[in-house]
């Protein structure tokens, strides 16, 4: 690395942090879906429940002690924690927004019906 110019070193070492950043983003999107899949059973509330929230907790916990970052970025597991639980709360919301808008669409159709019918 010293033989290259220090511009060249500046590109190099923005793409090692191009690609560091990748893999973070990778990783965490594995762990979304892993723990989203593993943790959300229900969608009976908008909220997650109790239980489903100390799951994504666990499954947190247990994917960064297993994963390369390892427990070595504590701040890394905090956040990936907190996105995680928004991420798995945003899903279950949308999915009641989207059933939600099909019932309204099931109830203008019977309407319809039973205007013209």
């Amino acid at each position: 690395m010293d033989q290259l110019s220090q511009r060249d070193q500046m590109q190099v070492m923005q793409a090692l942090n191009e690609m560091q950043m990748q893999e973070m983003m990778n990783t965490y999107n594995n762990l979304v879906e892993k723990c989203f899949n593993e943790c959300i059973t229900s969608f009976r509330t908008k909220a997650l429940e109790g239980s489903e929230e100390q799951c994504v907790t666990r499954c947190v916990q247990k994917f960064m002690s297993f994963s390369q970052l390892g427990p070595q970025s504590v701040c890394f597991q905090l956040v990936a924690n907190m996105l995680a639980k928004n991420r798995a709360q945003e899903t279950v919301d949308s999915m009641w927004r989207r059933v939600s808008l099909r019932f309204q669409e099931k109830q203008q159709q019977m309407q319809l019906q039973q205007q013209h019918g």
